[in-house]
């Protein structure tokens, strides 16, 4: 038995992927093929080179608990691109940080 899947994968030329970028991505197409998915972006010291990877693990600010340290990207009223924390709701929603986040942009 063959079978065949058709992805279109687009990856900028500055862009580099550590290896196993894709696999946790395909996998969330095919348990439902309506989601368009873009990896977590690390990034990268301009003085150092050093990678720097978002914080995923719960941290303690002002005596709360804050769950993951996520962003997403999204436009003022001026139209110009910013990083977004992740609304409280969807924060809430996430037992992991591995699961999607509803975003109204996608980097690219």
């Amino acid at each position: 038995m063959t079978t065949c899947f058709q992805y279109l994968i687009s990856i900028k030329q500055h862009c580099e992927c550590a290896e196993g970028w894709l696999e946790p991505l395909l996998d969330v197409i095919a348990r439902d093929s309506t989601h368009v998915v873009s990896p977590s972006i690390e990034m990268i010291c301009d003085t150092t080179f050093a990678i720097r990877f978002p914080r995923f693990r719960k941290r303690r600010f002002r005596n709360k608990t804050s769950p993951f340290r996520m962003h997403v990207g999204g436009f003022d009223w001026n139209l110009q691109f910013n990083w977004h924390a992740i609304p409280e709701r969807e924060r809430k929603r996430h037992k992991n940080p591995a699961e999607p986040v509803w975003t109204p942009t996608m980097a690219g």
